[in-house]
């Protein structure tokens, strides 16, 4: 009853309706781009290795702009951030489709746009995550967390699904206009959004950036449980990067799957990712540590990700799907959650940063040595390979360093209480 009413709350704010609903639909569309660049990647290369490098070189400029972004972010108005990554995001990728289109596109090209449209989604990310907590207190964390969830599940059940039915008509370079119009939709309901302004005494445009990244760590030092947090991602992602970022080039050499087939088992994953969403800030009132969530959620990914190693056909793919994006916005949402409570407004978006990059920082090198891998061996053994791999750091992660961060947390809170 009482998540209800958390709920109900939320659906009344404004800002929140407007910014929810300029996600979603740019969502969508990220989604159509998401899975429309890796078929033009693997139509002009047809190779892993090619598309591994595509998507390496997305993350390393995710990674690179992260570090900076929290920290402009913490000292400059969120909302402009948000809107202007929004728009530069969409004329790259309306510039794709015209290279596309003149048959100029080449590996190197795709590398480098790829990595411009990474880029500016770290700066839109980090003023959204940083955005979020000024709508509402933290008791209303978890089930707002859970609400954005949905938007990334909702948006891959319905993207893909679009995305096989038009890549039969206008190709996989014609859905990119369909993204670059959802930004357009994204800045214009933006623009309405009315965001609270934070005190930053601590970061005024007179204090150097590199101060203000100094400051941000200090925090984290003092509260390191955190970056504790963000290292168990980091050896997860060794593993899991190359998962996701390999999808369409596992399902193709798998099992030949076809655009609409893909598109049916990316659809499958969102729903998993869907019902999650609505499950979370559930199983955070049963399940009141972070850990045995973490314990949970790797068992369950490993049995997921083996399972589609093992996958011959779309039904068994599509169920494995289900299973490891259910997981991942378990995480994704309690790890968000838990960073949230903690940190204070004015740090957030570095603290966020200086997270996503200790989290992040394996995924370029392993996402590129699994694509080169691809030519090597099957793919088949690589992914059955990896979700063994998840599993074994999980536990190892577990027994070693979580259970010591419930611990952390629950000091921090009583020391907060008196």
């Amino acid at each position: 009853m009482e998540n209800k009413n958390y709920l109900r709350v939320i659906w009344k704010d404004r800002n929140f309706i407007l910014l929810f609903t300029g996600k979603f639909i740019s969502s969508v569309g990220d989604q159509l781009y998401m899975l429309g660049l890796p078929l033009l990647t693997l139509k002009l290369t047809g190779s892993g290795f090619a598309l591994s490098l595509v998507v390496a070189s997305e993350y390393l400029a995710k990674l690179i702009s992260f570090f900076w972004a929290g920290v402009i972010v913490d000292r400059t108005n969120r909302k402009v951030i948000l809107m202007a990554s929004a728009i530069l995001q969409g004329l790259i990728v309306g510039f794709i489709y015209l290279l596309s289109m003149q048959n100029l596109l080449n590996t190197f090209s795709v590398c480098i746009l790829a990595a411009l449209v990474a880029a500016l989604g770290s700066f839109y990310l980090s003023a959204e995550s940083a955005i979020l907590p000024m709508l509402f207190n933290k008791k209303y964390y978890a089930p707002l967390n859970a609400q954005f969830g949905l938007i990334n599940s909702a948006s891959r059940l319905i993207g893909p699904v679009i995305a096989g039915s038009l890549i039969g008509i206008f190709g996989a370079q014609g859905i990119l206009l369909i993204d670059v119009a959802s930004f357009l939709v994204l800045v214009i309901l933006a623009g309405f959004m009315s965001i609270p302004k934070i005190n930053n005494s601590d970061s005024s445009s007179r204090e150097s950036i590199f101060h203000s990244i100094k400051i941000g760590f200090n925090f984290l030092k003092d509260n390191n449980f955190l970056i504790k947090v963000a290292l168990g991602s980091f050896f997860v992602n060794i593993a899991l990067g190359p998962i996701l970022a390999l999808l369409v080039y596992f399902l193709q050499d798998s099992f030949n799957a076809s655009s609409m087939e893909i598109g049916i088992i990316y659809a499958w994953g969102s729903i998993g990712g869907l019902i999650m969403g609505f499950l979370v800030p559930k199983i955070k009132n049963y399940i009141n540590s972070f850990s045995v969530i973490f314990l949970i959620n790797i068992s369950f990914l490993g049995i997921g990700i083996i399972s589609l190693g093992f996958s011959t056909n779309v039904v068994m793919a599509a169920i494995s799907n289900f299973i490891n994006i259910a997981m991942i916005v378990l995480f994704n949402v309690s790890y968000n959650t838990l960073v949230q409570e903690n940190t204070p407004l004015s740090f957030l978006g570095r603290v966020n940063s200086v997270l996503f990059i200790i989290s992040q920082i394996s995924l370029p090198l392993s996402i590129s040595l699994s694509g080169l891998l691809t030519d090597l061996m099957s793919i088949r053994v690589l992914y059955i390979s990896l979700g063994i791999l998840i599993v074994l750091i999980g536990l190892i992660f577990y027994l070693l360093v979580y259970k010591s961060i419930d611990i952390a947390i629950r000091s921090r809170e009583k020391t907060l209480n008196n």
